[in-house]
């Protein structure tokens, strides 16, 4: 007797390699070529990762500059990631199995935690870090990445006014006028 058998081994694919979302972000969506050049400008490891940003953004009706701007804030874009942590996420105590998750679970939260649902841009924002400085300091990164690099020019986004802690990169501080 012959006995024929399969072995099952799970394939492991992290959700930054197979995003989940059946209207995925097509090549030429222009979003996609702000968002990499913007990342790539800035040397971001996040680059590849610019779909995945996007398509998690129109899943959860989110801003589609919020997601990358809050990762340059926390971590510079990921460059000061720990645990694939891009965000910051629960005061840089969370760890996710791969930067793919983190940008899922981040950006179900801002659309579906009690804490964020049914609240603007701004007081998401608020909500997210009481700082008064920094909801200016993600508008200022999602302003660059709409723009293209052209708002301030590359160089210049990087000798800005304000910072913080952990970044590379100053920020504009609002206007006392």
């Amino acid at each position: 007797m012959m006995a024929a058998g399969f072995i099952a081994i799970p394939a492991t694919v992290s959700l930054a390699e197979k995003p989940a979302h059946a209207n995925e972000c097509r090549e030429d969506d222009p979003r996609l070529g702000s968002l990499r050049r913007f990342f790539h400008a800035m040397n971001s490891p996040l680059e590849k990762l610019a779909s995945v940003f996007i398509n998690e953004a129109d899943a959860h009706k989110l801003d589609w500059r919020l997601l990358p701007g809050l990762s340059f804030v926390e971590s510079t874009g990921g460059r000061t990631a720990h645990g694939n942590n891009i965000f910051g996420w629960n005061n840089g105590k969370s760890t996710f199995r791969s930067i793919g998750e983190g940008i899922h679970v981040v950006a179900d939260s801002l659309s579906n935690s009690p804490m964020y649902r049914d609240k603007g841009l701004i007081q998401k924002l608020q909500t997210y870090n009481r700082n008064p400085k920094y909801v200016n300091r993600v508008q200022t990164a999602m302003r660059q990445i709409e723009a293209d690099g052209e708002l301030f020019g590359l160089n210049s986004l990087m000798s800005l006014d304000g910072g913080f802690p952990g970044s590379l990169f100053r920020w504009a501080e609002p206007s006392q006028d």
